[in-house]
């Protein structure tokens, strides 16, 4: 017997999350398995304790014992129910893995992460009516989060997770189109930027992460078409810069003049036409602190000014190939 009485089928927000619970909704009509039924995939075994919610009844408790995964059909056919699972011995649930196949479409919103231990990168790739209402965090004990929320595509917003362990987060927002702002997440032990939120193209705006530890930022923002300015980012340590702010058409402004080891910076700003100051102080940055020869960089459609025409002079001594808007 469930600890709430519920009404089965829920109207979005009218459902409260169950403490300790790992706690969200699902509409069962949706693209996957039938249309009376969820599968909750899992890439090991587990106890689990899971309330499944039912029509006309305070609902069902179900404890699974080793279970790789977790299916149930709910008897009032297709809707939309909420469910509420743990670990039978009060720890995390782990191993939750929907990776961009099976029932992927069926999870709407997740409105309490309480019991739940991301383990796998690709945790909600896929997901696409998948939503965050949860103002709690889950537990992230992976070192990658790679495509984790790749395809989310009415993903809107995210909480501010715990990512100051991890070291790669390729592609965790990738093509999550209405996505329009994320909080300033601990980056600073990240590697691996790459296309992070490449095609994120309802993107308005970034806070100023630690990148001091990447080394490839290439096609970090890529074609993010309503991103106008992007703030002082350390680049230090950055070699591959490649495709970053491709096709970030309304881009004009960056805060940062330094990427002192990159090597390759190939259609960087494919496509952007920056303020002239900011292309023109980014090149004499590079003139002066990057050591390398021979590297490629593009700034789009951005005009020089006379100190970018100095820098340019000088970086083309050094067999690097720039390219820009200016005749």
């Amino acid at each position: 017997m469930s600890r709430l009485l519920r009404t089965g089928i829920i109207s979005a927000g009218l459902e409260p999350p169950i403490p300790t619970f790992f706690n969200f909704s699902v509409n069962t009509a949706n693209a996957g398995s039938a249309s009376d039924t969820i599968i909750l995939p899992f890439t090991a075994d587990q106890d689990l304790t899971i309330e499944w919610d039912t029509i006309g009844d305070p609902g069902v408790t179900e404890d699974i014992t080793a279970a790789a995964q977790a299916t149930h059909v709910f008897p009032g056919g297709a809707g939309t129910y909420f469910i509420s699972i743990k670990q039978t011995n009060n720890g995390k649930v782990k191993f939750l893995k929907f990776n961009n196949g099976g029932d992927k479409a069926k999870l709407l919103d997740i409105s309490s992460w309480d019991a739940l231990d991301i383990t796998e990168s690709i945790a909600f790739r896929g997901c696409t009516s998948l939503t965050v209402s949860a103002t709690n965090l889950p537990l992230i004990t992976t070192l990658s989060v790679q495509n984790m929320f790749r395809d989310c595509t009415s993903l809107i917003s995210v909480p501010l997770f715990d990512m100051s362990l991890v070291n790669t987060i390729t592609n965790m927002f990738h093509s999550c189109v209405n996505l329009t702002s994320v909080p300033l997440f601990d980056l600073s032990s990240v590697t691996s930027s790459l296309s992070v939120f490449n095609g994120c193209t309802s993107l308005v705006s970034v806070p100023l992460f630690d990148l001091s530890s990447s080394i490839t930022t290439s096609q970090m923002f890529f074609g993010c078409t309503d991103l106008t300015s992007v703030p002082s980012f350390n680049l230090m340590l950055v070699t591959n810069t490649s495709s970053m702010f491709s096709a970030c058409t309304s881009l004009t402004t960056i805060g940062f003049t330094r990427a002192d080891s990159m090597t390759n910076g190939t259609n960087m700003f494919l496509n952007v036409t920056l303020d002239t100051a900011d292309w023109s102080d980014f090149l004499d940055g590079l003139s002066n602190n990057n050591l390398n020869n021979g590297v490629t960089i593009d700034g789009g459609n951005s005009l020089r000014n006379a100190l970018g025409d100095t820098a340019f002079d000088e970086l083309v001594g050094r067999s690097w190939i720039v390219q820009d808007g200016t005749p």
